[in-house]
């Protein structure tokens, strides 16, 4: 049995130089900047990717931020070590803060260099998991063993989309009373960043090989679908290259299930 969840925290060993001890020299054609909290870092991330393809010379992000969303932050770590394991450095300067989500933005740089009065705070994971959610993590492709709490492997992924209004099934009583008995909820989501092992579990998806339950999590910090995950009544699947000034491959997906309230919520505890 797999699940399907949709975050997880990181924590990184953090290691930095003073830029007084060195000049760094930033192209400000190459410079991407995170100012402020962590809410939606995707115009980041897609200038990331394509400063990258463009030439391989070092880009450099600059960042004065006390934190904010594990998600969107997790999300353009995903960049950083997309571009990376191409070959493209990311040089990543501190002007004034770097607290919470955005320190673990600087640990995944290639270089990290902050000014003589700069604040960098790194702080653990607060609130307790619902489950084991393992130790392991990996940059790109997330597969926890947590045979050891529940019997389940999870498989995460991050993902942008949204839920829809649900599709009522109703039924006519007496004669001339429709009541609703049930509804058809509807993910709507796109994955932008995959590793190889992630890229062949969903074509699995593709073709039926594996049903999972799934949970999921929003960037509000809410999980949904808890005591055991969600069953699905259907899981669409479509990989896509898109034109553009690079090809910029992403999978569709479609996840669909009756119920007839809205899922369980609770705070996730890893936000």
């Amino acid at each position: 049995m797999v699940k399907l969840m949709l975050s997880i925290f990181v924590a990184s060993i953090l290691l930095f130089q003073t830029a007084y001890a060195r000049v760094v020299t930033i192209n400000s054609d190459r410079k991407i900047e995170i100012d402020g909290p962590i809410r939606n870092l995707e115009k980041q991330s897609v200038a990331l990717i394509k400063m990258a393809n463009k030439a391989k010379k070092p880009v450099y992000v600059v960042i004065d931020s006390g934190g904010g969303s594990v998600l969107a932050g997790i999300e353009f770590i995903q960049a950083i070590d997309r571009v990376r394991s191409r070959g493209t450095k990311v040089i990543c300067l501190v002007t004034g803060k770097a607290m919470s989500m955005a320190t673990h933005i600087l640990a995944a740089c290639s270089k990290r260099f902050a000014m003589p009065t700069s604040l960098i705070m790194w702080h653990p994971t607060l609130g307790v998991p619902p489950t084991n959610w393992g130790a392991g993590i990996a940059a790109i492709d997330f597969d926890i063993d947590n045979t050891d709490a529940t019997d389940v492997k999870q498989k995460q992924i991050f993902v942008k989309g949204g839920m829809p209004a649900s599709e009522e099934i109703t039924q006519v009583l007496n004669s001339f009373q429709d009541v609703v008995i049930n509804r058809t909820h509807t993910l709507n989501l796109e994955l932008y960043t995959f590793g190889g092992d992630t890229y062949d579990y969903l074509r699995k998806l593709q073709c039926n090989k594996v049903k999972p339950l799934f949970d999921f999590t929003t960037v509000g910090g809410k999980l949904y679908g808890k005591d055991g995950g969600i069953y699905p009544v259907k899981f669409a699947l479509d990989f896509l290259l898109e034109e553009g000034e690079e090809n910029v491959e992403k999978w569709s997906i479609t996840i669909s299930w009756k119920s007839l309230t809205a899922p369980d919520r609770l705070d996730n505890p890893l936000a």
